[in-house]
């Protein structure tokens, strides 16, 4: 009797650890949804360090490093902000809003080169009302 009471408890345990425990993914999208809710309260550090762990346990979530180099952009942390645009463009080539925001934090910076060609990728990839960025452009090929 103890030991079938012992087997049942054991199981009702895993069943409980199992439905309680998320994956890192969905952790990761909770801390993002976090890091959105004090952003929207300009505590911006704040939504930084959620980011920084939606990251740590999912470093594959473009959007988590998209959101953080806008918030490092924010804080005027053009050269932080430029190495997680990178990360987010390697993770997700379609996100031309990540393409334009660090071309505008090289802007920034003024590297006018760098710049330029990731305003001429955006402009490419259908972003509107780019014109004014790339006036003063040559094409790069």
């Amino acid at each position: 009797m103890y030991r079938k009471l012992f087997i049942s408890s054991i199981f009702i345990s895993i069943l409980l650890i199992s439905f309680s425990c998320k994956s890192k993914k969905e952790k990761a999208e909770k801390m993002i949804v976090e890091s959105l809710i004090k952003t929207d309260n300009t505590n911006f550090e704040g939504a930084i360090k959620d980011l920084d762990e939606a990251i740590t346990l999912d470093s594959l979530n473009a959007k988590a490093w998209f959101l953080r180099a806008n918030l490092k952009m924010s804080l005027k942390r053009f050269n932080e902000a430029v190495l997680d645009f990178d990360m987010s463009i390697k993770l997700n080539d379609k996100n031309m809003e990540a393409f334009y925001n660090r071309g505008y934090a090289y802007f920034l910076l003024g590297n006018q080169d760098k710049a330029c060609e990731n305003f001429f990728i955006a402009y490419k990839m259908g972003k509107p009302n780019i014109e004014d960025k790339i006036k003063n452009c040559k094409e790069i090929q």
